[in-house]
Order: structure tokens, then sequence, then C-alpha cells
């Protein structure tokens, strides 16, 4: 999953991003705060908002192939979505663990 589409946001004026990015943060918040927990599954690029997205679930789900990134800040644009403001962080579910299968197999 990928985020906003840079070059199409060129044409947008200042309001609409505005509302985009409120929409990501209501979208991002929606899924911190449900009384459930969320689980993403990344296989394959997860990129500006997709890895917003990831970062808002309680519980993530990595391919090997899984690529993780913020395009928008070489271009000098900060995450949209709140991306770099919220780190993923132990959730109300648990702690976030790397479970590297390689590092167990003996």
């Amino acid at each position: 999953m990928a985020g906003a589409d840079i070059l199409q946001m060129q044409n947008s004026t200042s309001v609409e991003i505005l509302q985009l990015m409120e929409l990501g943060h209501r979208t991002l918040r929606m899924i911190e705060t449900m009384p459930k927990p969320s689980i993403a599954a990344v296989n394959g690029f997860a990129l500006g908002g997709g890895t917003e997205i990831a970062l808002a679930c309680d519980i993530r789900f990595a391919a090997e192939n899984a690529v993780f990134g913020q395009p928008e800040i070489l271009i000098g644009v900060i995450p949209g979505w709140g991306g770099n403001l919220a780190p993923a962080a132990p959730s109300r579910h648990g702690n976030s663990q790397r479970n590297d299968s390689k590092r167990h197999a003996n």
C-alpha cells in the first residue's frame, strides 16, 4: 500500500491537501483507538501512508520482501498523516516484537 500521489498533489490547493491530511489523521486515530486489536500484514511495499497505517496498527506482520519507507522526506515533505509523530510503541494489546525465525532456527 502506498500513500498519496505526490505528483497529483502538486495540482491541489492547500485546502484540498489539508482535507486529505485531516482525513488521514481521523483514519489513523480510528485504527489506534478501536476496541479490538488491529493487524497490518505487509507483503511488498508500504510507503508513505502505507507505513503510517501499519504503525497505527497494534500488530504488524511483515514478509521478508516487505519494504517500509517515507519517500516524501526526500523532497522535504513531512509524513502527512503524522507517522513521524507516532512511532511504533507498545500498544494497549502488548508490545510490538520482531520475530526473526532465522535467528531462532538452530
